[in-house]
């Protein structure tokens, strides 16, 4: 199943893709669970993807 979907912006009126938020935090567990599984929570891969989901998440922040 996609995370994206099609669908129009309230501003510009165009058509725009959208990220289902639900299942794209569905899978971001997943892959954190997998790298906390395999490599530890003191791991190198697992300390940057969560820098990489903070920063994601930071600069999604509306202004």
């Amino acid at each position: 199943m996609s995370t994206k979907y099609m669908g129009t912006s309230a501003f510009s009126h165009r058509s725009q893709e959208y990220i289902d938020s639900a299942k794209g935090n569905n899978w971001i567990a997943r892959a954190k669970k997998l790298l906390e599984d395999s490599y530890g929570k003191e791991s190198d891969y697992y300390k940057d993807f969560n820098d990489t989901q903070r920063i994601a998440r930071f600069s999604s922040m509306p202004r």
